[in-house]
């Protein structure tokens, strides 16, 4: 077989007669990988991300950790319930 794991991966169909189990064997990939669904990134967070690179890149002699704790601290000061909760920081 010359198809990567994640093309095989698409031949699984969950609604066949053959088990799962067994086409993931005939397909030499494990059973977990026909369950798994990449995680998706909120758009707050794909916002949040595009804001600190066009920043870092914009003064990159501040640095990466400067300018993420800086983000955090104007997200405290302009909402200081909910938002700053919700965000991966």
């Amino acid at each position: 077989m010359n198809q990567t794991k994640a093309q095989r991966n698409t031949h699984v169909d969950k609604a066949h007669s053959l088990s799962v189990n067994k086409q993931c064997e005939l397909l030499s990939i494990s059973r977990s990988s026909s369950y798994y669904q990449k995680a998706t990134e909120s758009s707050l967070n794909l916002e949040l991300m595009r804001l600190i690179d066009e920043e870092f890149m914009n003064h990159p002699w501040i640095g990466v950790g400067v300018t993420i704790f800086e983000f955090y601290l104007i997200l405290i000061q302009n909402n200081s319930r909910g938002l700053s909760r919700n965000i991966d920081l």
